[in-house]
């Protein structure tokens, strides 16, 4: 279900988080802490992620919130993770953007849209730092692939061969 989530948004008004995949959603939960739970099921924590992501890419504020590793789906804040406006985007889902005044509209992989309060910039801005990021832990793996290939016949692996 996670990797079919395009926004995560928090409703002040009805206090609760509405995600929206299919239909929009209402769970008793902040999106952070929706966000934390998600993270939790593949051995992540918000912090850890966006840490790891801060340290690689350099980078302090707006900071993608890595959910699933494997899938690679990665949470885009607008703002401030903690701020009731944040909007948090599913990088994974966005097929297209465009300006719209000082807004941009995100239009996802199953041609629906949505107008975030961040300029055209920030959001191109934002989805290059998941990319990169991907490419990182992509190229991580693969170098720890082949250190794994090159030890298969050295120390414990010999003796368990």
């Amino acid at each position: 279900m996670l990797h079919t989530i395009k926004v995560i948004r928090y409703n002040v008004k009805n206090k609760c988080t509405e995600l929206w995949a299919e239909n929009w959603i209402q769970v008793k939960k902040k999106p952070l802490v929706l966000l934390e739970d998600y993270c939790s099921n593949y051995g992540l924590s918000v912090s850890g992620s966006q840490g790891a992501i801060r340290r690689h890419l350099n980078i302090l504020h707006k900071v993608p919130i890595l959910v699933h590793p494997v899938l690679q789906v990665y949470f885009l804040p607008t703002m401030a993770p903690h701020h009731n406006d944040c909007v948090f985007i599913n990088a994974k889902r966005i097929c297209s953007f465009k300006a719209m005044s000082c807004d941009t509209v995100i239009v996802f992989d199953d041609q629906t849209s949505i107008v975030v309060k961040l300029g055209v910039r920030a959001i191109k801005k934002q989805i290059e730092r998941a990319q990169s990021m991907a490419l990182h832990i992509q190229q991580q793996y693969q170098l720890d692939h082949l250190s794994l290939e090159s030890s298969m016949n050295t120390g414990i692996m010999r003796i368990l061969n």
